[in-house]
C-alpha cells in the first residue's frame, strides 16, 4: 500500500474491481466484456463528481496489461 493509499479514506476505500462497483447492468455488461477480451476501446467517462469515472478507469487499467500514464488536474 502506497502512502496516501494508507492517509486518504477514499484511497483505502476505493473499490478495487467491476463485481465491488455499484453499475446499472447494461454498463457492468459491457466492461465486462472489455475486460474478458482484454481489449478497452477508447472511452469518454462522464458524470458528476463522485460517479466513479477514475475508480472505473483504475479497474479497467489494472484489469488487462497496458502501460498507462495517470494525470490528475
Amino acid at each position: 500500500m502506497s502512502t496516501i493509499e494508507g492517509v486518504i479514506w477514499y484511497e483505502r476505500h476505493r473499490p478495487h474491481s467491476i463485481d465491488e462497483m455499484t453499475l446499472p447492468p447494461q454498463y457492468r455488461r459491457n466492461f465486462s466484456e472489455y475486460i474478458k477480451s482484454g481489449e478497452v476501446p477508447h472511452l469518454l467517462l462522464f458524470g458528476p463528481p463522485g460517479s466513479g469515472k477514475t475508480t472505473m478507469g483504475f479497474i479497467l487499467m489494472d484489469s488487462i496489461p497496458c502501460v498507462r500514464l495517470v494525470l490528475n488536474a
